[in-house]
């Protein structure tokens, strides 16, 4: 198996495996592998093609194919990145992998929820089993609740049914957020701003927030807010701002 290649391995014991188990299994190691590549290069920089693809059983090589060769360092990596990252989740980590974004973690529990003791997953030398599913569901399912404070930008306000926004924090985590009327014209002139909110945060096992009832949203000043002049000034330095903080990180 070369490094760039993914071999996926369905198995039952009972017999054929179901062609539409084998299709969302090539799909979502497709989505996986094209997300975590943009998440780790900025942008496309593979494509996957099929190697192998073995007549009579459910059983497919992918291999990592640069799109560019400057970037043809880096499709090992990527498959490297995403068999380790299944192989940590399998094994019951507390963290999730770099670049695995919440909606794969979903496609991915969905697929090693069709794993029992008949069908198996394998791929390359690895297994995806419900393990997976339990350590997915620990960072996804809210199961507790408790007053808390989360920083991030606030995007995509809805005022459909229930008021509500979402926040993206520093981790890119997707936090969904609820409000009442009263707070509607502080959440409209936030949009698009970094803020601090605060409220009752609906929480995974693994301490994750999933959602939150705001009780109040501020604005966090920005640097581009402060101007060094006057922050300088009041030391009364013979320089502006720009040069002070220039000649500090230079002493660094």
């Amino acid at each position: 198996m070369k490094e760039n290649q993914i071999e996926i391995r369905l198995e039952d014991e009972r017999g054929l495996i179901s062609a539409k188990k084998f299709i969302i299994a090539l799909e979502t190691m497709i989505s996986l592998v094209e997300e975590v590549d943009k998440n780790f290069n900025g942008k496309k920089t593979l494509e996957l093609k099929i190697a192998n693809l073995q007549i009579g059983s459910a059983i497919s090589t992918l291999e990592a194919v640069s799109i560019s060769p400057k970037t043809n360092f880096s499709t090992s990596k990527i498959v490297s990145c995403v068999l380790n990252g299944i192989r940590d989740i399998e094994s019951g980590t507390s963290d999730i992998p770099d670049h695995f974004s919440e909606a794969i973690l979903k496609k991915l529990r969905k697929l090693a929820s069709f794993t029992d003791k008949y069908v198996k997953i394998k791929l390359n030398s690895g297994m995806l089993s419900h393990r997976a599913v339990a350590t997915i569901d620990n960072w996804t399912t809210s199961v507790y609740t408790e007053t808390d404070s989360i920083e991030g930008t606030l995007e995509a306000i809805s005022i459909r049914n229930k008021k509500k926004f979402h926040i993206f924090t520093d981790s890119e985590e997707q936090v969904q957020c609820f409000f009442s009327e009263d707070l509607f014209a502080k959440v409209k002139m936030a949009l698009g701003e970094r803020v601090c909110i605060h409220g009752e945060t609906r929480k995974t096992l693994a301490g994750k927030p999933t959602s939150m009832h705001i009780s109040d949203i501020e604005i966090l000043h920005t640097s581009k807010d402060i101007d060094l002049n006057k922050f300088v000034g009041a030391w009364n330095l013979p320089m502006k701002g720009e040069e002070y903080i220039r000649m500090i990180r230079d002493e660094e």
